[in-house]
């Protein structure tokens, strides 16, 4: 037996694993929010919607607040546990830490299978020709959308005029 025939054989046997294998439910990320965060949120949508800029604001800055003392809560929660040192310390690290996204982390919107390095060009124009770019919207239907993106503005509707005339000392 050469190696060609092993490097077939084996080809042919990890093909039939895979079948075999189950795939893995995909978990659900946890968020650990407060029910006062809750609330806060929802508050902050009504804001917007009703176009309360200073409440919106404020209400974003009160829920970014407590979203950090939930994450804090939450690792002091899992710290509290029976841990050794070194969990003890990568959990207090964790606290510390701001989030860090991972912006190259690509999955598909249907099947939710990561899409590897080579094929996202090709999905990326999949997406942008039939999700972005085909969907044709009735002028009534564009019309609604317009008035109600300009009822959620955030930015003051009349800003500020600027002076024009000569300086004046």
């Amino acid at each position: 037996m050469n190696i060609r025939d092993k490097t077939d054989n084996f080809r042919v046997m990890r093909k039939e694993a895979t079948l075999e294998l189950k795939e893995a439910p995909k978990q659900e990320r946890k968020v650990f929010f407060s029910k006062e965060t809750q609330e806060i949120l929802e508050r902050r949508g009504k804001a917007l919607e009703r176009g309360e800029e200073e409440e919106y604001q404020r209400l974003a800055k009160e829920f970014r607040k407590s979203k950090g003392k939930d994450k804090r809560y939450g690792v002091i929660k899992t710290i509290a546990k029976e841990l050794d040192v070194r969990e003890m310390w990568a959990g207090i690290r964790r606290t510390k830490g701001k989030c860090q996204p991972q912006p190259y982390n690509r999955t598909d919107k249907y099947s939710g299978k990561h899409i590897q390095m080579k094929q996202r060009a090709e999905k990326a124009a999949e997406y942008l020709s039939q999700e972005q770019w085909d969907k044709k919207e009735e002028p009534e239907e564009e019309s609604e959308r317009r008035n109600k993106m300009n009822r959620r503005r955030i930015l003051p509707k009349e800003r500020e005029q600027y002076r024009t005339c000569e300086i004046e000392i």
